[in-house]
Order: structure tokens, then C-alpha cells, then sequence
């Protein structure tokens, strides 16, 4: 199957929607995204991929449907989607593994790369945090067990969060959930997600066959089935 599409954004959309509902690429087709991706670089204000002007005139979400409101978020939700997509893809590849150097500089200067949860900063540090839940929570515990402690801190007791997107963070604690055992990561992905438990049920019938399809639906629905598969 053929993810690549005319923009970074849209390829990397594709490809990593491809993977979320477990459609393999074949080994061939991871190599030829990633030499597509790596020759996309579009480097701005020390942003690695930053979106185009066509790519913000077309529209960007996040993965999960949320739009950012604010050029920061925008760029920041691109370029660790994309940089995500490579560690999934060839994590150990020399050029994959500078441009992740470049970002993390980039990262360690901003109040996002250590998790913030004001404004459209807390978008921002999901999307960090799902690269660094990718590239391998043994090195990057720190950053996660930050981010599981800003979100106890930001309930609002109903289910969800002050200012962390409920959608987008469901679908970080589902991948934490799967991927982090060391330092009883795996755990708190769990309560935090046990905590998400009532409004998942309440949300996930809007989301399903029967109600006219709206964008990101499917993705939200599996969401929040994930999110409810793993509390059991």
C-alpha cells in the first residue's frame, strides 16, 4: 500500500493511521517512507520538519482530531509526529537518530520538552511525550513519570483533564499502557487511564456505526475502545 501523499503531513497522517489500525508496511515500503520522510526536512526556527505554509492552509490536528489554536502547537504536533513515525520505522538509522539529537536540543530549551500544562503547551507535551514513549520509556522515564504527574495534578475529577486533550492523551496512556513496564510506568498509565474509564463508556457509543461518520471518528473510537480494553 502506498502511504506517501504530496506533503510531510498528510504522508506521515496516512502512514501512521496505516499502523494504528495494524496494517503493516512490508520492508520495502518502510524504506522507501523513511528515505521520502528524511528528504522532507523543512528546518525553521529549530524545527527538524516544521509544516509548510500550503500544510497549515490545508489544516492540521492532531492525530486524535483535536486542532491546535496556536502556531506553536501546529508545528510542534508535525514535527513529533513525524519524528514518532521514525522511531517506529528505523529508530537505529544514523540520519534518524541525528535528526533526533536536533530535536531533543530544540526540546530541552522549551517548557514543553520537560511537560507544561498551560495553554496549548500541554498539547505540545503529549506529542513529546509520545515520541519519548517510542523511542523507549528506559530512557526517557523521567519525562514520562513528569507527565503522568502533571496529569494527576490537572484532573478536573470528571473523567478528564484542565488543559491536557482528552482524546490525544487517552491514546498516550493506551501506548504507555502497552509499552512501559520498567519503573511501574505500565501501572500508572493504568490508573490514570482507570480514571478516564466512565467518560470512555459514556463517549464511545457517539463514535460508532449508526450515527452519521464525522472526521476521526474511527480513530476516536478506537480510542477509547483501547483505553477501555486496557482497564478491563
Amino acid at each position: 500500500m502506498n502511504v506517501i501523499d504530496k506533503t510531510l503531513y498528510r504522508t506521515v497522517m496516512n502512514a501512521t493511521t496505516h499502523l494504528f489500525f495494524g496494517e503493516p508496511l512490508t520492508p520495502a515500503e518502510l524504506d522507501e517512507l523513511t528515505t521520502w520522510i528524511l528528504a522532507h526536512q523543512n528546518r525553521r526556527r529549530g524545527f527538524v520538519f516544521c509544516p509548510t505554509a500550503a500544510e497549515r492552509q490545508q489544516g492540521i490536528r492532531l492525530f486524535s482530531g483535536e486542532k491546535p489554536q496556536t502556531m506553536l502547537a501546529t508545528d510542534n504536533a508535525v514535527e513529533m509526529e513525524t519524528l514518532r513515525l521514525l522511531a517506529l520505522l528505523q529508530p537505529e538509522a544514523p540520519e534518524v537518530r541525528l535528526l533526533f539529537e536536533m530535536a531533543e536540543r530544540r526540546l530541552s530549551d522549551v517548557c514543553y520538552g520537560r511537560v507544561c500544562s498551560k495553554g496549548e503547551c500541554a498539547h505540545a507535551s503529549i506529542s513529546v511525550l509520545r515520541y519519548h514513549t517510542a523511542r523507549g520509556a528506559g530512557n526517557s522515564a523521567g519525562m514520562i513519570v513528569r507527565g503522568l504527574d502533571a496529569l494527576r495534578q490537572d484532573r478536573t475529577g470528571k473523567g478528564h483533564w484542565h488543559t491536557f486533550p482528552f482524546y490525544y492523551t487517552l491514546l498516550w496512556l493506551t501506548e504507555l499502557h502497552d509499552g512501559a513496564v520498567e519503573n511501574g510506568l505500565g501501572e500508572s498509565a493504568h490508573t490514570e487511564l482507570s480514571y478516564a474509564r466512565g467518560r470512555c463508556e459514556r463517549l464511545l457509543p457517539r463514535t460508532r456505526d449508526g450515527l452519521p461518520e464525522k472526521p476521526f471518528d474511527r480513530v476516536r473510537a478506537k480510542i477509547l475502545h483501547d483505553a477501555l480494553v486496557r482497564v478491563g
